[in-house]
Order: structure tokens, then C-alpha cells, then sequence
């Protein structure tokens, strides 16, 4: 049972590796997000949004996250009925809202501090964020640590007196697999 979750754990944490270790490439030379929205109304009289988004620039990964309540004017505006929903914006529709920004739309705004930061505020209306910056190479090496256990978790069970030997066909594996890792790093950057 264990060994199947830690299994599960380290193919995880090794997708996660490799989806950080992809934005950091395209860290380097662009400046883009992905925003989730999602905007509820649990009633005539209260509506809320959430987002959360990612965004890669400068050699820096952000990630932001928002909840706050819908202005009361908006939700005194549209109510339930045919005329009111045929008004309503796509942003402000209930639901979920994917989107993703490229380098076309964000060359115009201006690019928050890169670098490692932490930012949290609350407000007393129900409204608040969470901004967490780090380097790109931070969740990239962390998340390599499960992969790597398995690794030689992996390797210590079928060569216990040879640990340090690499057999011919991994060492094809890893001379194949990095130039390949490197050149997909090259295209993403580009």
C-alpha cells in the first residue's frame, strides 16, 4: 500500500518538476499567465469571485490568488431574468473561466518585482489575496526530491553491491533523454 502511494507521489512530484522546470525556460524571455475565475451566487443578494493566477516573467514564477464579493450594485443590476442574464459580461457569468495571456497582451502591462516575495491583506468587506514569488529553480528542485528517491530507491533494490554503475542502457537512456530535455528548454525559451 505504501510503496503504490509513494510511487504515486514521485510520478506526481516529477510531473510537477517538469511543468516548473518548463516555465522557468519560458521564464527567461516571456512574460505570461494563466488566470482561473470562478464566480459564484449563492443567492439574489451575494455573489463572489475567485481567481487564481500564474504567472512566469523575469526568471520568476507568481502565483496570486484572490476572493472578494461582487459590488451590490452588480447584483442589484443583473438579476435572474431573461433581459438581465442577456447583459451579463463573460467575465461575470457564474462559474469557472479559464484564460491564458501571452507575450502580445502582457508586453503592455508592467511586470511586477521578480525575485522572491511574499504579499497578504485582508480587508474587513470579506476581500482578500495571497501573492507568493519565488525563483523558478526553488519548486524545481523540491519537487525533484521524491523522483530522485525513487530513483535510488529503484536502483539500491536491483544492484545492492554496485550502487554508483550505471549499465550501458542507462547511460544511452540519460546521453538520449538530457540533450532532449535541453533542447525542449531551448524551444520553450524561444
Amino acid at each position: 500500500m505504501w510503496k503504490c502511494v509513494f510511487n504515486c507521489a514521485a510520478a506526481v512530484s516529477l510531473a510537477v518538476c517538469l511543468v516548473t522546470a518548463g516555465l522557468w525556460a519560458r521564464s527567461l524571455g516571456h512574460f505570461e499567465q494563466i488566470t482561473l475565475r470562478r464566480t459564484s451566487r449563492p443567492n439574489l443578494h451575494k455573489a463572489y469571485t475567485s481567481i487564481l493566477q500564474v504567472r512566469w516573467y523575469l526568471n520568476t514564477l507568481r502565483l496570486h490568488i484572490t476572493y472578494s464579493p461582487l459590488p451590490a450594485s452588480y447584483v442589484e443590476k443583473h438579476g435572474e431574468g431573461v433581459l438581465e442574464r442577456a447583459r451579463n459580461t463573460p467575465s461575470y457569468r457564474t462559474g469557472w473561466k479559464c484564460s491564458f495571456t501571452g507575450d502580445d497582451n502582457t508586453r503592455l502591462m508592467e511586470a511586477p518585482t521578480p525575485g522572491f516575495g511574499f504579499r497578504h491583506q485582508s480587508g474587513g468587506s470579506g476581500k482578500w489575496f495571497l501573492t507568493l514569488s519565488v525563483r523558478p529553480w526553488l519548486p524545481t528542485l523540491i519537487a525533484s526530491v521524491l523522483p530522485l528517491a525513487w530513483y535510488f530507491r529503484f536502483r539500491r533494490a536491483n544492484r545492492s553491491s554496485h550502487f554508483w554503475q550505471f549499465s550501458l542502457r542507462e547511460m544511452l537512456v540519460m546521453v538520449t533523454v538530457f540533450p532532449l530535455l535541453f533542447g525542449v528548454a531551448i524551444w520553450l525559451k524561444n
